[in-house]
């Protein structure tokens, strides 16, 4: 008896997101950043912890606005800050 093929709950056609972005493997960091992956995991954390990114976008933000060059037709949905529902439950 063969097993049989486990189906997809994604539509046809339709490409599997997760795998166009899917965060960052520390030990992979080129040499070229200048720091181990310990230390550059360890600023990332306080960066994140100090609000730095979310000021940094806010900025990027307002430069391109002041520009007139903000796009607000485009969006990115950070999944791990959506609620993945699985079935009925």
């Amino acid at each position: 008896m063969q097993p049989t093929a486990r189906r997809s709950s994604r539509p046809p056609g339709r490409p599997h997101q997760s795998r166009l972005s899917s965060g960052c493997a520390w030990r992979h960091l080129p040499p070229a950043f200048g720091t181990s992956s310990a230390t550059a995991h360890r600023r990332f954390t306080v960066w994140t912890e100090t609000g730095l990114w979310r000021r940094l976008h806010r900025a990027a933000l307002d430069e391109l606005g002041a520009r007139d060059e903000a796009d607000w037709t485009w969006a990115i949905v950070d999944v791990a800050s959506v609620r993945a529902k699985r079935g009925d439950r």
